[in-house]
């Protein structure tokens, strides 16, 4: 596979990485007992969408057919029909089911759903992990949210790094990364709620799967099975590590929630 080819066509290899990602945040919604580090599958989402989203535009680029319109047209077609349907049988619901008051709170949801800026809404309410959250249906959005930020600034910037100082383009994301690592690590213990919501404590992430494509831009395919069946599955065990220190109530430090951004990278060698 040639670096030309690597982020074209159908991943099967990410697509099952949501799959695992997904699994914990479900089992963690439903309550059960012992599982606590669900949640840490968003941070495996957003790695994924920094990767994808970076390689989509890296290779417009490269290929000279990028266009900011068309890439801001290609993610609210992909995401606003299953949004718009959603949100339609949520409000259809919350009419029924709520009360007056009730359905002002859901309304403000409902504004900040549209606007992209649900995660703002939310932590000006309630932590993500209060019990009144529990009964908010839209508070999950606040990850799209983060993530629709994204897609508006980093495409701009990209650009005009490519154009301007492309040479630094590696080095200028890793700063970016570190600054948004350090004040991730600073708001944990300052302001956790914030540093849960927003997209300047959360970008690393993102961060983390944008340096991930850019580590792999001149990957050439080639590598043993023995050799691709090892690493694969020391990628697998790297991602279930975080959620498992949570679940054994094990303290994190900083770099066990930043091993599963390399899952991406690892799993490109299951497609070989």
């Amino acid at each position: 596979m040639g670096r030309n080819d690597f982020f074209q066509g159908y991943r099967r290899d990410i697509d099952g990485l949501r799959a695992i990602a997904v699994l914990p945040v479900v089992l963690y919604h439903f309550g059960l007992e012992g599982i606590s580090g669900g949640f840490l599958g968003v941070d495996v989402f957003f790695v994924i969408s920094g990767f994808l989203i970076s390689g989509i535009i890296f290779r417009e680029v490269l290929n000279e057919e990028f266009s900011i319109v068309n890439f801001y047209e290609r993610r609210f077609r992909r995401i606003l029909p299953a949004l718009i349907s959603f949100l339609t049988i949520t409000t259809v619901l919350a009419i029924f089911l709520y009360s007056p008051l009730a359905l002002i709170d859901y309304g403000k949801s409902l504004l900040g759903v549209a606007t992209f800026t649900s995660n703002f809404v939310f932590y000006s309410e309630s932590g993500y992990f209060d019990v009144a959250s529990e009964m908010k249906p839209l508070i999950h959005t606040w990850s799209l949210a983060v993530e629709e930020q994204f897609y508006i600034f980093f495409p701009v910037l990209m650009l005009l790094i490519w154009r301007f100082s492309s040479k630094f383009l590696v080095t200028i994301m890793f700063c970016l990364l570190l600054l948004s690592l350090v004040a991730s690590e600073y708001a944990s213990l300052r302001w956790p709620s914030a540093n849960f919501y927003f997209i300047l404590t959360r970008g690393w992430e993102l961060l983390a799967g944008v340096m991930t494509m850019l580590a792999l831009r001149n990957y050439n395919g080639k590598v043993s099975c023995l050799l691709a069946t090892l690493v694969s599955t020391f990628a697998l065990m790297v991602l279930f590590y975080p959620t498992a220190c949570l679940i054994l109530k094990s303290p994190i430090q900083v770099f066990t929630l930043l091993l599963p951004s390399y899952q991406c990278a690892f799993c490109c060698f299951l497609a070989q």
